[in-house]
């Protein structure tokens, strides 16, 4: 178990030092929309590969991308733009501390 929660937290902040890497080079929105994309298209290519039915209903599939743009994108999108101006251990902190999540 300590070596699963090693492994676990030096991901979840390298999360947080990749963001501020990418922002070296790319607008924050643009990239946050880039890893977004990749994000997605490889889940929706695992997702066909194991034949995992998604979402079958119109509402469902609406919940899905409401769901996607307002939690994920927004959430996301304001931690790329804030990291051009604050430390990214502080932007973690902040995330796992956020009411919205």
């Amino acid at each position: 178990p300590l070596v699963m929660m090693t492994l676990e937290r030096r991901r979840a902040w390298s999360t947080w030092a990749a963001i501020r890497v990418g922002l070296a080079g790319i607008p924050p929105f643009t990239s946050v929309a880039l890893r977004f994309a990749v994000a997605t298209a490889i889940l929706l290519a695992i997702a066909r590969a194991w034949k995992v039915r998604l979402g079958a209903e119109p509402h469902e599939k609406m919940l899905w991308l409401a769901n996607g743009a307002l939690f994920f994108s927004v959430s996301y999108g304001v931690v790329y733009w804030s990291e051009q101006y604050v430390p990214s251990g502080l932007a973690a902190i902040l995330f796992a501390t956020s009411i919205a999540r």
